[in-house]
């Protein structure tokens, strides 16, 4: 190992045993810092994101590679609900593409792909939502290419900002409304 060609040549005063208990102590005093701080994991079981699975039916008028990349983003951690759900999740999305790189003698080399989510959660008996919030994000693609591998990038880059935006909107729900999934929110 490397610590040890360094101690044979003279240039660490540390022996190698002393730099293996601070590395077991800091390692041992770490997990012990993180098993204290009360920290649950958003979706892992017991969740809020287990609470609500097959619980939220979602819905959206997003169609084409971006919107069933969306819902599935979300079906993936929300499940699908069947028959009356007690919760709602209506998405929006909008996408705009611009010119993201340019060669002189060539023109447009790539394209990038901006999108928004626009969500809102409700509870279904209720007009009122629990909460709403907005995300972005953005991908691209290049453009460089034959008119089928610009078709086929361009598919690509509009299903990864789907399941960007599905999981960023998974995100805000779970921060904006971590009750919801327990029957203890409000609204």
């Amino acid at each position: 190992m490397w610590w040890s060609e360094r101690e044979r040549s003279g240039g660490s005063p540390v022996a190698s045993g002393d730099r293996r208990r601070v590395l077991a102590l800091f390692l041992v005093g770490s997990g012990a810092l993180l098993s204290a701080c009360a920290l649950a994991p958003a979706l892992g079981p017991g969740s809020g994101a287990a609470a609500l699975r097959g619980r939220v039916a979602i819905r959206t008028e997003a169609k084409e590679a971006l919107g069933f990349a969306l819902v599935e983003a979300l079906e993936d951690t929300f499940g699908v609900a069947e028959g009356n759900s007690p919760f709602v999740l209506e998405v929006a999305v909008q996408a705009a593409e611009t010119a993201a790189g340019r060669l002189p003698d060539r023109g447009p080399t790539r394209r990038r792909i901006v999108g928004r989510a626009r969500w809102r959660l409700m509870r279904r008996d209720k007009e009122r939502p629990l909460a709403s919030g907005e995300v972005a994000s953005f991908t691209a693609y290049d453009v460089a290419g034959t008119p089928l591998a610009e078709r086929t990038a361009r598919r690509d880059a509009r299903v990864r900002l789907g399941r960007d935006l599905g999981r960023r909107v998974v995100e805000a729900v779970l921060l904006a409304v971590p009750e919801a999934g327990t029957g203890n929110g409000s609204g």
